[in-house]
């Protein structure tokens, strides 16, 4: 009986280091899937700036031309 329990207590051990290992995991994802998200974000301001830009150089040029 006491080698049950050793066995018992060793397989607690490895399902509750499985689980931390899994939840660190999924915290390494979230991290991941957040510095993606902020880079996205980043990405879609800059090409709303240079669009912007852009209209405006285009309204200049036409306001010069006429």
């Amino acid at each position: 009986m006491a080698r049950h329990g050793v066995c018992a207590e060793r397989s607690r051990e490895n399902v509750c280091s499985l689980l931390s290992f899994e939840i660190e995991r999924g915290a390494c994802h979230l991290s991941i899937i957040m510095k993606i998200a902020a880079i996205e974000q980043t990405l879609n301001y800059l090409m709303e700036y240079e669009q912007g830009k852009l209209y405006e150089e285009f309204n200049r040029e036409r306001e010069r031309v006429h």
